[in-house]
C-alpha cells in the first residue's frame, strides 16, 4: 500500500486525495465562454481597444478644456454672488506677491553685497601688486596654485596620428582630383 506522503494524503474517507478543485460552474459559465469569445472575436477586441485608445487621446484635451470651462463658470458665479470672497482672494494674492517681492529684494541685496566684496578684494589685490612692483618685489605669480610650475614636471602630450582619411572623405563622391561635373548655365533665349 502507498504510504501517506505529500502527494498522497490519506483522508478520513478511506484514502482519497483531498484537493481543491475548481467548481464546474466556473468552467462551464465563465472560462469556456470567455475563451470561445476571444477565439472568435479576439482581433476585433484588440482593434476596438486600439481605436478607443486613439479616440481617448484625441478627445482628452477637449474634455479637459470643457471641464475647466465648467469649473471657471462655477467659480465666476460664486464670486458674482459673494464679492467679499473675491476681494479676500485678491488681497491674499497681493499679500503673497509682496512677500515674494520682498524675499527677492533681500536676495538681490545679499548678491550685490557679495559682488561688491569680491570687487573690493580684487581692487585691493591689484593695489598690493602695484605697490610690490614699485618696491621692486615684482608682480605676483599669474600661475594658479594647483598648476605645476616647472616645465620638467609637465609631460608632453603625444600627438595624435592621422592614419585615416579626413572626415569629409566619402567614397561615393568619386575621385578627389578636383574636377567635377557642373551643369551649364541655364539662360534664357540666346537672341539679341
Amino acid at each position: 500500500m502507498d504510504a501517506p506522503g505529500p502527494g498522497n494524503e490519506a483522508g478520513a474517507d478511506g484514502g482519497h486525495d483531498i484537493t481543491n478543485e475548481t467548481p464546474a460552474f466556473v468552467w462551464e459559465y465563465l472560462y469556456f465562454p470567455a475563451v470561445s469569445f476571444l477565439k472568435q472575436y479576439g482581433w476585433f477586441v484588440i482593434l476596438g481597444l486600439i481605436v478607443i485608445t486613439f479616440l481617448w487621446h484625441k478627445i482628452k484635451p477637449h474634455l479637459q478644456q470643457w471641464l475647466k470651462k465648467i469649473e471657471d463658470q462655477k467659480e465666476y458665479t460664486r464670486y458674482k454672488d459673494d464679492p467679499d470672497l473675491a476681494q479676500r482672494r485678491f488681497e491674499a494674492m497681493e499679500k503673497s506677491r509682496k512677500a515674494l517681492q520682498e524675499q527677492l529684494d533681500r536676495q538681490a541685496e545679499v548678491y550685490t553685497e557679495k559682488q561688491k566684496e569680491i570687487e573690493e578684494k580684487k581692487r585691493q589685490l591689484k593695489i598690493q601688486d602695484w605697490d610690490n612692483h614699485l618696491q621692486g618685489k615684482g608682480y605676483r605669480s599669474k600661475v594658479k596654485p594647483g598648476q605645476p610650475t616647472d616645465m620638467e614636471n609637465q609631460q608632453p602630450k603625444p600627438k595624435k596620428k592621422n592614419v585615416y582619411r579626413t572626415s569629409d572623405y566619402n567614397p561615393l563622391m568619386g575621385s578627389s582630383s578636383g574636377t567635377t561635373f557642373r551643369p551649364p548655365r541655364r539662360g534664357g533665349a540666346g537672341g539679341g
